[in-house]
């Protein structure tokens, strides 16, 4: 995996360490598929598409995720306000990412597997006192570029 994301503004599939995909849920009614206002961004269970996520750089380590915001300690996409920005740092020991907010008060962290809440939360991830730090699983994430 690459250390860096690329320049610009590009699409990326997000995943989980574990290795399930970042995407939107939708509720399906009959002939009409609907999205909650603001849209929880979850892990999604196996067999479902991911969601493809505009990843667009913004200086050292600060990236805007698609409409990714913070809402009480939940993540969600919500177009009507602006984006936050994020801290993304390579973790070479883990072969992964962390994604934090821009003052590291908090990342973020996926539910444990087969938890029936799969929303990704915003928390205060606790880092081993190693040399080079260790972090949870569940604060690991993967990006893929989509060609």
């Amino acid at each position: 995996m690459s250390p860096t994301l690329a320049p610009g503004n590009k699409e990326y599939i997000i995943r989980t360490l574990d290795g399930r995909n970042l995407g939107l849920p939708f509720i399906v009614q009959p002939g009409i598929v609907v999205f909650p206002i603001p849209i929880p961004i979850v892990a999604l269970p196996e067999g479902l598409l991911p969601q493809r996520f505009q990843v667009e750089h913004l200086g050292e380590n600060i990236y805007r995720i698609g409409d990714a915001v913070d809402f009480r300690s939940r993540l969600f996409s919500y177009r009507e306000v602006d984006p936050e920005r994020w801290i993304v740092i390579f973790r070479p020991n883990h072969d992964a990412y962390t994604i934090e907010k821009v003052d590291s008060s908090a990342a973020w962290v996926a539910p444990p597997v087969g938890q029936p809440d799969s929303q990704i939360l915003v928390q205060q991830v606790p880092v081993g006192e190693s040399n080079p730090p260790t972090y949870p699983s569940n604060a690991l994430f993967r990006f893929e570029p989509v060609a």
